[in-house]
C-alpha cells in the first residue's frame, strides 16, 4: 500500500511527461474507477463516504466529478443521511456540490427528498434546486417545484406548485 502510494504521488508531482498509474492524464488530472472514498472532519464534527463507478479530480484537485455514486453522510450529532444519484460535482474552492440526474436524499428518521438536482452550499449550510421535488416522511408527502433549505436556521421552504398530503393516521400515533 505505502510503495503504490508512493508511485501515486510521484506520478501526480512529477514532470508530467508520464504517469505511473492508469487513470492520471497529464493536464486533465485523475480518473478512478469503483472507488470507495472516506473523509473525517473533527472540526465539522462530519464523516463522509462516497462510493462511485467513476470520479474524476481535476489537475489542481479544485474540482471532483463522479458518476454512479452513493454518498453516506453521518454528522455527530444527528443520524446519518444517505444519498444516491448519477453525477456529482465538487467544486472545492466555491465549497458548492452539485448532485444530479435521480437524486435521492434519505436519513435515518425516516425523511427523504427526491429531485434531479440538488445543489449543496458547505460555507452557507444550504440546499437548493429550482427543480420539481418531492419529500416524504413518516406522516406526510409534498410535491413542488423549487427548494431552499437553510441547515443552520432549520427552515425550509417549497417554492411553488406545492401538495402536501398529511397521513392522519401517522399523526395520531
Amino acid at each position: 500500500m505505502i510503495v503504490a502510494g508512493f508511485f501515486f504521488l510521484h506520478s501526480l508531482t512529477g514532470d508530467g511527461k508520464r504517469a505511473l498509474l492508469g487513470g492520471f492524464v497529464p493536464g486533465e488530472g485523475v480518473r478512478l474507477n469503483r472507488i470507495h472514498y472516506t473523509h473525517e472532519d473533527p472540526e465539522k464534527g462530519l464523516r463522509w463516504v462516497l462510493d462511485a463507478g467513476e470520479v474524476r479530480f481535476s489537475e489542481d484537485k479544485n474540482l471532483m466529478l463522479f458518476k454512479d455514486f452513493h454518498l453516506v453522510v453521518e454528522p455527530e450529532t444527528r443520524s446519518a443521511i444517505t444519498v444516491n444519484g448519477s453525477r456529482g460535482e465538487y467544486e472545492r474552492p466555491a465549497g458548492l456540490i452539485t448532485l444530479r440526474g435521480n437524486v435521492s436524499a434519505e436519513t435515518g428518521e425516516g425523511y427523504a427528498i427526491f429531485s434531479d438536482r440538488l445543489v449543496l452550499d458547505e460555507g452557507k449550510r444550504t440546499v437548493s434546486t429550482d427543480l420539481p421535488v418531492t419529500m416524504t416522511g413518516p406522516f406526510f408527502l409534498v410535491e413542488g417545484t423549487g427548494l431552499f433549505i437553510d441547515l443552520q436556521k432549520e427552515t425550509l421552504d417549497v417554492h411553488s406548485r406545492v401538495t402536501t398530503t398529511i397521513n392522519s393516521e401517522a399523526v395520531g400515533e
